[in-house]
């Protein structure tokens, strides 16, 4: 098809992408433009399938979900016209995107939710304590069912009794995240120590970004250098660094889906959460992610608990079970994502992410 895209559109689209969210910031998206085809791949590098809370790179393809729904929102604002495609694969480090384009509106609405694209942010920040309005909550969730066609749904709980209980789930995940050696030296990885390490990498976790009290990023410091320590200190230390944020919330938030899991539905399940993120953001509603447990249940549910033993796999499933429970939810329900939302200063800092330069390859 004789179609172009422009250089500004090409640079719009781009920088929409660059924006997007992905697990431990590792941005784990390849990309190729030839005239009016955009073609978003993982990333071999980055999208490593070892990864354990990665497992069999659900985790990315779950992000390529948000990079391509922000390139989507960013077209539509152009009036660029589209078609897109998954091409999918027995090996899921194959899966593709195929965006093409033909044409452009010559009368079209701008799409509002472009303008915070570049807005959206984790925010960590402690609740001011502020309640957020039911309105909203409903609003994002019906904007959840009419995109996804009812495929995904909003969970949502808000009394001090459920955000106790599920604190308390959330915590013991978090505790099996900290003492099993390796999730916890991945999380090691994904942290970027300084400033300089993070302007360098252009990835990872920026230690600022978490906006952690001093004495608990001092504690991180030291089990970094002393990893032996983390067996001195009470398994409940690394539970409850969940309690202050998650029972400061207005609301704890899943995704979830009847559906199996599969590449294609944990993509579209990122396209959803984008839509959900920038929404929120619209809101001005303070948007944290909480997902080791959920991606520990996707190993346990869908890849036989590999890398865990059998007492931590009764353990995760019990966890599973229980955090339906808080959300109502049938035990065949598979959660997608996990958040938090509340009312909060604005985020300190913002993680630092590579140039759309830097994984676009124009022919």
């Amino acid at each position: 098809m004789n179609f172009n895209l422009t250089d500004k559109e090409i640079e719009t689209l781009f920088r929409a992408g660059e924006q997007s969210p992905s697990g431990g910031n590792v941005q784990p998206w390849n990309v190729s433009l030839k005239k009016n085809l955009i073609e978003v791949t993982l990333d071999p590098i980055r999208s490593k399938i070892s990864d354990f809370l990665d497992v069999h790179c659900f985790a990315s393809i779950f992000a390529l979900g948000c990079f391509t729904e922000n390139i989507l929102i960013a077209a539509r604002s152009l009036g660029l016209k589209f078609n897109y495609e998954l091409k999918t694969s027995e090996k899921v480090e194959y899966f593709k995107v195929q965006i093409t384009f033909f044409g452009r509106e010559k009368v079209y609405t701008t799409e509002d939710l472009s303008i915070y694209v570049p807005k959206r942010v984790t925010n960590r920040q402690i609740s001011d304590g502020t309640v957020i309005d039911q309105k909203d909550i409903e609003l994002l969730i019906k904007q959840c069912l009419a995109f996804s066609k009812g495929q995904f749904n909003l969970n949502t709980c808000s009394s001090s009794t459920s955000k106790k209980n599920i604190a308390r789930i959330l915590g013991k995940a978090d505790g099996i995240r900290m003492t099993k050696q390796e999730t916890y030296e991945q999380m090691m990885r994904e942290f970027r120590w300084s400033e300089s390490e993070a302007k360098l990498s252009k990835d990872g976790l920026d230690l600022k970004t978490l906006e952690l009290p001093g004495n608990v990023e001092k504690l991180f410091f030291l089990i970094r250098d002393y990893p032996f320590i983390r067996e001195k200190f009470p398994l409940k230390i690394f539970e409850d660094f969940a309690k202050p944020l998650l029972l400061n919330s207005s609301h704890l938030c899943c995704l979830s889906t009847n559906s199996s899991l599969s590449p294609q539905v944990l993509f579209e399940g990122g396209r959803i959460l984008e839509r959900i993120w920038l929404i929120s953001t619209k809101l001005n509603l303070a948007f944290q992610p909480w997902t080791p447990l959920i991606y520990f249940l996707i190993r346990t549910d869908y890849f036989k608990g590999e890398g865990f033993s059998k007492e931590e796999i009764k353990s995760v499933r019990n966890l599973g079970k229980l955090l339906r429970k808080e959300f109502s939810l049938k035990n065949k329900a598979n959660l997608v994502f996990f958040f938090r939302l509340s009312k909060a200063k604005p985020a300190s800092y913002r993680s630092i992410k590579r140039s759309w330069s830097e994984f676009v390859t124009i022919n």
